[in-house]
């Protein structure tokens, strides 16, 4: 099967993202900072004179390259005929401040999932991508990685691993009163939703609410989109990485590695 990403209906349309892009130029002006008027400056020429800035700050670009990838990883994984898997895994040790993420080091992140994901024996291909998610409540940024994965029977197993290795090395949540949850994991029905996820590249906001019905309380969180110092926070650290750098990859086959790991270099991809 051929798959067009573009097509699906909840796959962002390019108006879509050069209204996005309007957004967050508006954000980063407001904030005063050097650094953030020069991205800014570079988002506009993206949309008004079309020439590509390349960066993961730009909704545009991501656009287009998500577009041209997930088409082909989505044909590849169709042909592979095994059931797939998508694994969130949760670093609350690592949450960090407003200062955080600029210096948060991705490389060492990437090195000890890589060690974790060997040692409890997974079966490749494995890739995805991390992401940072701003927690209003209590004002902390909380990286965690979205993967891609074979569901097999050793898959199971490393699994399991992984997941007591998670909660013994992250047992406690950023919130007082909520218990930790490191490790998810779902079966891929829907390849087009499921595979697509791990790529959206949109960190968010995420806020708590608490609801009573019945004498009983029930928790839970909602995401939104950034504003503000969040917003250009966000942007200013996805703009100084590469789409190599915020991939994570392990044991791929050669054609999904011909897909993922074409050359991703910041400028030129």
């Amino acid at each position: 099967m051929n798959y067009s990403i573009s097509s699906w209906s909840e796959f962002e349309s390019h108006k879509d993202a050069v209204k996005e892009n309007k957004r967050r130029i508006k954000w980063l002006e407001k904030s005063g900072e050097n650094a953030c008027w020069e991205l800014a400056s570079r988002l506009r020429e993206c949309i008004e004179d079309q020439i590509e800035c390349r960066s993961l700050a730009c909704k545009v670009c991501n656009r287009n390259y998500r577009e041209k990838m997930l088409s082909q990883l989505l044909c590849e994984i169709e042909a592979s005929d095994q059931q797939w898997q998508m694994i969130t895994l949760i670093d609350y040790e690592y949450a960090c401040s407003n200062k955080g993420p600029k210096s948060f080091d991705l490389g060492r992140s990437k090195d000890n999932l890589r060690k974790a994901i060997s040692r409890s024996h997974f079966e490749g291909p494995i890739f995805g991508c991390i992401e940072f998610d701003y927690h209003d409540d209590p004002k902390l940024w909380l990286p965690h990685y979205h993967l891609i994965s074979t569901r097999t029977a050793a898959n199971d197993c490393a699994y399991k691993k992984l997941k007591k290795f998670y909660k013994s090395k992250s047992a406690k949540h950023i919130r007082d009163g909520v218990i930790a949850k490191p490790t998810h994991r779902r079966d891929i029905s829907e390849f087009i939703e499921g595979v697509s996820y791990p790529y959206k590249i949109m960190w968010r906001k995420v806020v708590s609410f608490e609801t009573k019905h019945d004498k009983r309380t029930r928790k839970g969180t909602k995401k939104y989109a950034l504003k503000g110092t969040q917003l250009c926070i966000s942007l200013l650290k996805l703009d100084s990485i590469s789409r190599r750098q915020i991939q994570f990859t392990y044991n791929l086959t050669k054609p999904i590695k011909g897909i993922l790991v074409r050359d991703t270099r910041r400028r030129y991809w």
